[in-house]
């Protein structure tokens, strides 16, 4: 085989390969990941005063996500949904959370990273699962945890109605 054959065959195969390349280093692969921190750095000015602190990875990457989240709670036997605002701060991946839920009531709450990775809190305690902290003289906000769990897939709706009901029947 002669050397301009070879060289030909080595462009072309070159060529076919690139678009093979670019596509591999750009697709995600693999689920998501969300991790909550809980409480908020109280150190931390962007952290300072949240609910809590969601951090989103691909693999072991910090990755930003568009995140979806709802708290989810009954209220004196009244269904309450009240939707989650997640604040970007300066680190990629990571959001804060706002308490925009009230302290009466039994709460769930729920986040999604689109349909790949979810998260559902269960809140306890009488105070809506949230209490104040001091940490090194700075305020911090504590959510009583029963339970956290992360999962592949969608969030089921069904889920969150079983567990609200079984929270409201421990409060009681």
């Amino acid at each position: 085989m002669s050397r301009t054959t070879i060289a030909a065959f080595s462009i072309a195969g070159l060529l076919l390969a690139l678009p093979l390349i670019g596509a591999a280093a750009t697709k995600p692969y693999g689920p998501p990941w969300i991790a909550v921190e809980l409480p908020a750095n109280p150190l931390n000015p962007a952290t300072r005063g949240a609910a809590l602190v969601v951090r989103t990875y691909r693999h072991a990457t910090p990755e930003p996500l568009p995140l979806r989240g709802m708290a989810e709670g009954l209220v004196r036997n009244e269904r309450r949904s009240i939707p989650l605002e997640f604040e970007s701060t300066t680190q990629p991946g990571v959001y804060r959370v706002d308490q925009s839920w009230p302290a009466e009531g039994s709460w769930i709450i729920a986040i999604a990273a689109g349909d790949d990775a979810n998260m559902v809190i269960e809140l306890g305690g009488n105070d809506g699962g949230v209490s104040r902290a001091s940490y090194y003289g700075q305020s911090a906000t504590g959510l009583a945890i029963r339970s956290i769990r992360t999962n592949q897939g969608r969030l089921s709706m069904q889920g969150i109605d079983r567990g609200l009901k079984a929270l409201a029947l421990a409060r009681e």
